[in-house]
């Protein structure tokens, strides 16, 4: 028996031993894939930071090589910047400029009539904005729902992934941490799926519970008992003596 025991736990403390070492070297593989990928995010964010800085560069050497242009060119400038309907208003007033003196009451009842246009076509605009200010939430789910398909696609990380130009290594680091993000995402999104359905039901039954309410109202209201009406006087009657006295007289 003691042989056995002693044979047992020479096993277990091997398997101990053996589990050890393969946890040692899980953990520093583990610590070689978060190496790699700090060290891949700061030679994104230096790439990112080196792009950012060669754009402001650019765009204040564009800003300072700006020649002033002349007036017509501004002038063209200015309509090519406006909407279609404020570049014809415009055309209109520099041909009543031009014009002569007999035709400019013409051409200012063709202004104020296009004025009247724009306002009429602004107004519309302002309605149209506002009734798709209305269904914006409706697009805001729409577009969350399609954007969590997207990010729980594979084929479709797998396309974007591949585009990158990556080794072999770190593309199977990135997929690791995709999947495990995209495992977070699933369940955030399915209890939030399951909070709705619990809001939901728990609306139901206070209407299924005020409905009751309602029909027990109504079935207390229609068994509830008349009033009695009351009874007529009653004639009160002589007293005895009386009566006796009465029927001796008749």
């Amino acid at each position: 028996m003691n042989i056995e025991k002693t044979n047992e736990i020479e096993k277990l403390n091997e398997e101990q031993s053996n589990l050890k070492q393969i946890k040692d070297g899980e953990i520093k593989k583990l610590e070689e894939i978060i190496m790699e990928k700090n060290q891949l995010i700061d030679n994104m964010n230096e790439r990112l930071s080196t792009n950012n800085q060669i754009h402001l560069n650019t765009s204040e050497h564009e800003t300072n090589n700006e020649i002033p242009s002349n007036k017509n060119a501004e002038l063209t400038r200015k309509t090519l910047l406006k909407p279609n309907v404020k570049n014809q208003y415009f055309l209109i007033n520099e041909k009543s400029i031009k014009s002569d003196d007999s035709h400019n009451n013409n051409n200012n009842n063709n202004n104020n009539n296009n004025n009247n246009n724009n306002n009429n076509n602004n107004n519309n605009n302002n309605n149209n904005n506002n009734g798709n200010n209305s269904n914006d939430n409706n697009n805001n789910n729409d577009n969350n729902e399609q954007l969590f398909h997207y990010l729980t696609n594979d084929n479709y990380i797998k396309n974007l992934i591949q585009k990158c130009s990556l080794s072999s290594y770190s593309m199977k680091i990135i997929n690791k941490c995709i999947k495990q993000y995209q495992t977070i995402l699933i369940q955030y999104y399915n209890e939030i799926i399951n909070l709705k359905n619990n809001i939901k039901l728990i609306l139901d039954y206070h209407k299924d519970d005020f409905k009751l309410m309602m029909n027990i109202i109504d079935e207390l209201k229609r068994q509830q008992p008349q009033q009695p009406q009351p009874s007529p006087p009653q004639q009160q009657l002589p007293p005895p003596e009386q009566q006796s006295k009465q029927q001796q007289q008749q």
